[in-house]
């Protein structure tokens, strides 16, 4: 590991099949959505703190170095042990290297100014470490209860504050989800920050400590259904979408079904909305796989193509 960025060791080929293999740190825990679900209910504030603390580190290092992430959500934050990991770095570019109308990731965790054609920026990835932010306090998936719309997140619409969760946690929460890529604060920022709240520095020292000591006896006594969220249509294939859109070539749209993880994959089923809207002259277009709301994005002289 390099800080907390997942370690790449090189790229290799298996021997039977010449397909290209990427050798990193093994993560012996999974990834951080897979935690959630199994360990909330002893998910305790400290190691949430601590958790989002490692995760504001990784993007400092990312940020630090010239880079966006572009793609970041639990799915890719991997657990080994007490250790939190950024991995999944395939979308990460230099911030000179960006450019506009390129759109990549999973729609909860896209901020309003990429979906609204803009280019991607560390503080784009604070939108997404903002989501984060709800799965580590919720337990549930952003926008697990509604349809997700790109046009009011573009409008600002964002997910309902979860209950039992500090004041100081959600404003800054809400800080790193500001419509204003200005007014969301850095990774460092957030590094110490989490480490003022994690051993109760400064002056608001009782304040603080109370805070999340009172969140914590919320948790111990609360009977939240995580499955309520997890095993939903949209936790089934949420982190399995993958968009990549620009004005030179036809939006490339993955969907996977992993609904059982042993079966093979297999297609949904797709009906198709009549809605379309303008936005950067982009034709957005809504389509309903199994009563769940995906956007597809293309742009208006070119075709969109489904792909399994």
């Amino acid at each position: 590991m390099i800080g907390h960025v997942l370690r790449c060791f090189g790229i290799s080929r298996w021997k039977d099949t010449g397909d290209f293999i990427v050798v990193t740190s093994y993560a012996k825990d999974g990834n951080l959505r897979q935690y959630i679900r199994k360990n909330f209910l002893n998910f305790s504030w400290i190691e949430r703190l601590i958790t989002l603390k490692d995760i504001a580190e990784g993007l400092e290092i990312i940020h630090n170095s010239g880079y966006v992430h572009r793609d970041l959500h639990t799915g890719n934050i991997l657990r080994h042990g007490s250790w939190t990991m950024i991995s999944d770095l395939g979308l990460t570019w230099h911030q000179d290297s960006v450019s506009t109308g390129e759109l990549f990731g999973v729609l909860p965790y896209i901020a309003p100014e990429i979906l609204s054609g803009s280019q991607y920026s560390s503080a784009s990835d604070i939108y997404s470490f903002a989501m984060i932010m709800y799965e580590v306090a919720s337990g549930k998936i952003p926008f697990y209860h509604e349809d997700i719309s790109p046009i009011n997140i573009i409008k600002g619409s964002r997910p309902e504050l979860p209950s039992a969760t500090p004041f100081i946690y959600t404003e800054l929460m809400k800080s790193c989800w500001d419509s204003d890529p200005k007014e969301r604060p850095t990774a460092g920022y957030l590094v110490n920050l989490f480490d003022d709240w994690i051993h109760s520095k400064g002056k608001q020292l009782i304040v603080t400590y109370n805070s999340f000591q009172n969140a914590e006896i919320e948790r111990k006594y609360s009977n939240i259904d995580i499955e309520e969220s997890y095993t939903s249509t949209i936790d089934q294939i949420s982190q399995l979408i993958s968009i990549k859109w620009s004005t030179e070539t036809s939006i490339r749209f993955t969907c996977r079904n992993k609904v059982n993880e042993a079966e093979k994959l297999q297609p949904f089923v797709l009906k198709i909305v009549i809605f379309v809207v303008t936005v950067n002259m982009v034709m957005i277009f809504q389509s309903v796989v199994i009563g769940v709301t995906f956007v597809i994005i293309v742009n208006n002289e070119n075709s969109c193509n489904l792909i399994n």
